[in-house]
């Protein structure tokens, strides 16, 4: 899946050589992979006249595990005082040396407390002298997606850039099929595949070599050439600098002196078919208090609870069939209801969302009149049904809702029945 954002379908060099070499996230096994790296940029390197150019991109970091199993990262200081961090600079320092970009993944627990900073290794490794380009991912808007961690600042950021890595398009591991997914993991190959097709032109120059040579296309990486802010953060002090190639036939005919065409107007979208029935998509918020049980010295339970529970928030489906006359969608019967506890697939701790509701992105297998569908979107729209090719359009409102626990109200009728019967339900979605 991440080897298919840089060379697959998706991918942003296509016609690059992939050289695969397998890892698990143990301590010893990232210290060996950099090392088989090394041997393999050298034989290859005295095998031919010209040297290869090569782009090394890792979407895995390894964790400070505490006895107790609760999961942490490490500061740059702990992560150089570590034998394994030393291991680590060591053998991804012969890398560098030899004019070779690494390149990681940020890491995917920007949402925990205090982990919005890089802190997994060896990406917490990075400074100046030590120039791995670390990645973080934004959404399809170009907003720091609410996971990456990089968002902080350790000593100064270490993050060097973004690119998208929220409900993209990958090829499944499995049998290459196209998937969506969402992490770090995809926004670090697009990056590295980026680079690889930019060494054929050498745009942050061709004088360097080395270590020098990987700086100089760290730098390049930040500049106005290769990435831009698509939208201001909420932070005013923070930049995202995202990577797009910006590219469109008709930049492409422009840059070879063809004067652009008209473009052929899009065609209309499909009206949603009429299938007699309402898939409804409900969002539900869960507070979860902060509290602690402990046992005194009387062997008495005593529980204690900080100020503010935990939220956690999720989406649901259900299906209504043949809708006529509906007062209350809270007395209507539930069928083929779905739930979903995925926290991958989009479930946030948001306490704002249940207040501000936000379209679901992911897909999920639906049974709607005996039938197997697909519900696919990306977040941006009301999302469609997908059955093979067939395509069922959803329509839907975000901007009334009233106090019931339905947030979405998604519809397969026409949208002139469909407002006709929701305009009956108090307080849902109309769609």
């Amino acid at each position: 899946m991440v080897a298919s954002k840089a060379v697959g379908h998706w991918g942003t060099a296509k016609d690059a050589t992939l050289v695969p070499v397998q890892i698990t996230p143990l301590n010893s096994d990232v210290v060996d992979a950099f090392n088989v790296v090394f041997h393999d940029i050298l034989r290859r390197k005295y095998m031919t006249d010209i040297p290869p150019e090569a782009v090394v991109v890792m979407s895995t970091g390894i964790d400070n595990r505490h006895p107790s199993g609760e999961r942490k990262g490490f500061t740059r200081d702990e992560a150089e005082r570590l034998f394994l961090g030393q291991g680590l600079t060591s053998s991804m320092q012969r890398v560098l040396d030899q004019g070779v970009p690494i390149v990681l993944a940020s890491g995917n627990y920007g949402d925990q407390p205090n982990r919005d900073v890089i802190d997994l290794m060896p990406q917490v490794l990075e400074n100046d002298d030590f120039p791995i380009i670390n990645v973080g991912a934004t959404t399809l808007e170009g907003k720091p997606w609410l996971y990456t961690q990089g968002k902080g600042s350790q000593d100064g950021t270490q993050l060097t850039v973004y690119a998208v890595g929220e409900n993209v398009d990958v090829h499944n591991h499995v049998d290459g099929d196209g998937i969506k997914a969402s992490g770090t993991s995809y926004a670090a190959p697009a990056v590295a595949g980026i680079i690889a097709i930019h060494m054929n032109y050498e745009p942050w120059g061709s004088g360097k070599t080395g270590i020098d040579k990987v700086k100089e296309i760290k730098k390049w990486l930040r500049t106005d050439e290769s990435s831009w802010e698509r939208v201001k953060p909420d932070d005013p002090n923070m930049e995202v600098k995202m990577i797009w190639t910006g590219a469109d036939k008709a930049a492409h005919d422009q840059a070879n002196g063809v004067t652009p065409t008209q473009p052929t107007p899009a065609p209309a979208p499909p009206v949603p078919e009429n299938e007699g029935q309402t898939l409804v998509v409900g969002l539900q918020q869960d507070a979860i208090p902060n509290c602690i049980t402990t046992t005194s010295g009387g062997g008495l339970p005593i529980t204690s609870c900080t100020d503010g529970p935990d939220y956690l928030n999720h989406y649901f489906f259900y299906r209504l069939d043949h809708i006529t006359e509906v007062d209350s969608l809270c007395k209507t019967p539930l069928l083929d209801y779905v739930d979903r506890f995925q926290p991958e697939q989009g479930d946030t701790r948001d306490e704002k969302l249940f207040e501000n509701p936000t379209w679901p992105s992911g897909q999920w297998p639906l049974t709607l009149n005996g039938e197997q569908f697909t519900y696919m979107n990306d977040g941006q729209t009301a999302g469609a049904l997908w059955k093979g090719d067939r395509r069922i359009d959803c329509v839907g409102d975000l901007t009334h809702h009233g106090e019931l626990d339905l947030r979405l109200t998604l519809s397969l009728r026409t949208r002139a029945n469909i407002e006709k019967t929701l305009n009956r339900m108090s307080g849902a979605f109309t769609a």
